[in-house]
């Protein structure tokens, strides 16, 4: 079952729920795969192009998420495969050294992340009405399980979106920090944005054309 709102022992219940199993698992959402694309020049780590995050890119410098290509190439390194079912849902993620499938629950998705050693990442999405609202990605470790998070959440105003992004020391919830970072939007579009928190309240450009609509 996947929860409402983040809390370590929630995930560390599905991820023990299925450790084990997630090989047979990602195998079974690979079947189901009807289409994929491939994805190179990724710069951000989790799911490179179709990371879930809407500003990651944007506040870590305006890095590139990499371009997507429709058939693989031998000029350039691929970085991403994607594999996407009937309803045109992203399901499996093939990176080179982890892969990734993605459970889906109504408004609800658990992306489940392995290596050769074992399960080594968690990400929940929450959406309401096809929009992000909460986005947490989890680093996890056989025998311990989850170390840390980091959490966004999302508030949407007429001409703002206004992001929390905090991270969590697990398994005892510690904030470690949390910053806000508050976008301007023109014409559907972010533009400039502040990051207040207790320390600064700057101002940034955003350089990367990014619909949140």
């Amino acid at each position: 079952m996947i929860s409402d709102i983040w809390d370590c022992k929630a995930i560390n219940d599905i991820v023990y729920s299925i450790e084990g199993k997630h090989i047979q698992l990602f195998e079974q959402y690979s079947c189901a795969v009807v289409r994929k694309e491939f994805a190179k020049d990724v710069k951000l780590m989790h799911r490179g192009y179709y990371c879930p995050s809407l500003i990651s890119d944007v506040i870590s410098g305006n890095v590139e998420r990499g371009k997507i290509v429709k058939e693989k190439s031998t000029k350039g390194k691929i970085d991403f495969i994607y594999g996407f079912n009937a309803l045109n849902q992203l399901i499996t993620i093939e990176g080179n050294s982890s892969k990734e499938f993605i459970m889906r629950d109504k408004n609800k998705e658990i992306g489940i992340m392995f290596n050769d050693f074992g399960i080594e990442g968690i990400s929940e999405c929450i959406y309401d009405d096809n929009k992000l609202q909460m986005y947490a990605y989890y680093d996890y470790l056989a025998h311990e399980g989850v170390l840390n998070c980091e959490l966004e959440r999302y508030t949407y105003l007429p001409e703002k979106l206004i992001v929390d992004l905090s991270f969590y020391s697990c398994p005892n919830n510690k904030l470690i920090s949390n910053d806000r970072y508050v976008f301007e939007i023109k014409d559907g579009y972010l533009c400039n944005y502040s990051v207040i928190n207790a320390n600064k309240d700057k101002k940034y450009n955003v350089m990367i054309k990014r619909s949140i609509q």
